[in-house]
């Protein structure tokens, strides 16, 4: 459920609205895909990632649809979005990397990037709980928070390494004030 309250979901290639009483609108269609897709607002818009390049965006007070444009190539795509401080995040795929768009945007700057840098495992998952991002490797997780810098906004959170990482993607979700997933240590 966004934050305008409208749940939105996506079946096969369609991204739908789904209404308090279940009537489905299409908004759009994205990339032929069948992987998970995952969604975070900022209040006003709403971005979708897919797994794949590419990203979508919903106007949350328009319902409109449209194609992520970057003109930077800053955004790379995903598989997982989340929203903190104003940003969201991003995980790039197969990597040990993450980046987040501008301060309440969908727009990007080249350098807004940052890698694991507890261990050398590559990221599974991000999530974000209690104002922190939460970096998923494969054999370990590292928080990181928002420290205001121009050149990149976030920074580790010194002594927040775990020697957990995650086995399965879709496992990470949170729940009251804590961060679960199926995990794996080296």
């Amino acid at each position: 459920m966004a934050t305008n309250g409208v749940l939105y979901g996506v079946c096969g290639q369609n991204v739908y609205s789904i209404s308090s009483t279940w009537t489905l609108t299409l908004l759009g269609t994205i990339a032929g895909n069948t992987t998970p897709c995952s969604m975070a607002d900022n209040g006003t818009t709403l971005v979708l990632v897919d797994g794949t390049t590419s990203g979508y965006t919903i106007t949350l007070a328009s319902g409109v649809f449209a194609a992520l444009v970057d003109p930077t190539g800053a955004f790379v795509g995903a598989d997982r979005v989340r929203y903190l401080d104003t940003f969201f995040v991003f995980n790039k795929k197969g990597t040990p990397i993450f980046y987040t768009s501008l301060s309440n945007s969908t727009t990007f700057d080249p350098t807004y990037f940052a890698s694991k840098t507890g261990a050398g495992d590559l990221l599974v998952s991000i999530e974000v709980m209690h104002r922190e991002i939460w970096l998923l490797g494969t054999k370990t997780t590292e928080i990181w928070g928002d420290a205001g810098s121009a050149a990149f906004p976030f920074q580790s959170v010194p002594g927040a390494f775990i020697q957990h990482g995650c086995a399965a993607k879709e496992s990470v979700c949170t729940q009251d004030m804590a961060v679960f997933w199926l995990s794996q240590d080296p």
